[in-house]
């Protein structure tokens, strides 16, 4: 009797099997506990939140090995950084002011292995770099061979529908297929705010912010990010935070950045206040909404601890309990309460 051919033999499902007995490696990493190999990483954010900035920042430390905002870079790295949206000469600019941020021994590492391909002029050019051409991806990876790639940004690679979740979960894994499974695959790609209309009929009074809320919530709400959520190992949340004054100027601007996934714990809510042309200044996110701060104070006297958030939120009277988990969720961002693993809530005493 013949085998169909779409089916799996007796000797594949033997090699998937799992085996206790057999040594299995520890979880390799780029970045520390933010990165790690053989992932699959949505970098995403609505626009002009400086995304492919950060994202050729951290692509260059990771070439040399130096850290990143606090995450420790195991060692040097091969990076590949295939930029289709910003033309060549905005690059050079770009590549050249980052650079001077390293010592010469990290430059020395940077040329050797971080590999920046102006994809623009290749579209320019008459090349497609839909993920559909083999021929491209194929001469793509031989030609720039990376432990890491950098893909910015994920419109670029697909002519799908932004609400085509099904077709962008091809694209996805087409390029992950493309980079190769074993690698480190980072995609940028533009989120879409939602207008006044869309927050009035979602129920929400304002827009969703990622330094309110944290990234779990803000990248279910983000158009565009749901696709990630579904397929994404490690899901990184970029966002322009605008701070305005009693006439509704802006009087600061801040880049937010917060990640999860799978292979990792929520990281801290960082921020990043310009510092002139291309730099920035770090800081934790620890300010929280009025609406929080009322929460944090009501836990204070409530004094806890809780088996777990459900309990916490049914206790709770200046909230409503639809708004409960997410100001919960925010007190846990910002490092006012702490969720063991066994789902215990336990104020953080300072």
């Amino acid at each position: 009797m013949s085998t169909p051919q779409n089916a799996v033999s007796i000797t594949t499902l033997e090699a998937i099997w799992y085996d206790p007995d057999v040594q299995i490696a520890e979880r390799e990493w780029v970045l520390d506990g933010l990165l790690p190999m053989g992932a699959f990483v949505g970098w995403i954010g609505p626009e002009k939140s400086e995304k492919s900035l950060f994202g050729m920042r951290q692509a260059m430390t990771i070439a040399c090995g130096r850290h990143w905002n606090s995450y420790q870079c195991v060692k040097p790295r091969v990076v590949s950084y295939l930029d289709a949206e910003n033309s060549k000469e905005d690059l050079h600019e770009r590549y050249h002011e980052l650079l001077k941020e390293f010592s010469e021994d990290d430059q020395q590492l940077i040329r050797a292995n971080f590999h920046l391909v102006a994809g623009r002029d290749l579209v320019a050019a008459g090349e497609t770099l839909d993920h559909t051409n083999d021929t491209f991806w194929k001469r793509f990876a031989s030609e720039h061979p990376a432990q890491v790639f950098y893909l910015d940004c994920l419109y670029m690679f697909h002519n799908k529908s932004a609400k085509d979740n099904e077709g962008l979960l091809e694209v996805l894994k087409g390029l992950r297929r493309h980079c190769g499974y074993d690698k480190c695959v980072i995609v940028l790609h533009h989120t879409r705010k939602r207008t006044d209309e869309e927050v009035g009929k979602a129920g929400m009074k304002n827009r969703v912010s990622l330094r309110k809320t944290g990234i779990r919530i803000w990248s279910d709400k983000a158009y565009g990010g749901g696709v990630f959520k579904k397929y994404a190992d490690v899901i990184l949340g970029q966002e322009r935070f605008d701070q305005k004054d009693d006439d509704g100027n802006v009087s600061a601007s801040y880049i937010d950045w917060q990640g999860y996934g799978r292979m990792l714990a929520d990281t801290p809510m960082l921020s990043f206040e310009s510092d002139g042309e291309h730099k920035y200044r770090r800081h934790l996110v620890t300010n929280l909404s009025q609406s929080a701060a009322k929460v944090l104070a009501e836990v204070q006297e409530l004094r806890g601890p809780w088996k777990s958030r459900h309990e916490l939120a049914k206790l709770l009277q200046s909230c409503a309990r639809s708004s409960a988990y997410n100001l919960i969720g925010e007190l846990k961002i910002k490092g006012r309460i702490e969720i063991d693993g066994g789902g215990t809530v336990s104020l953080i005493r300072k």
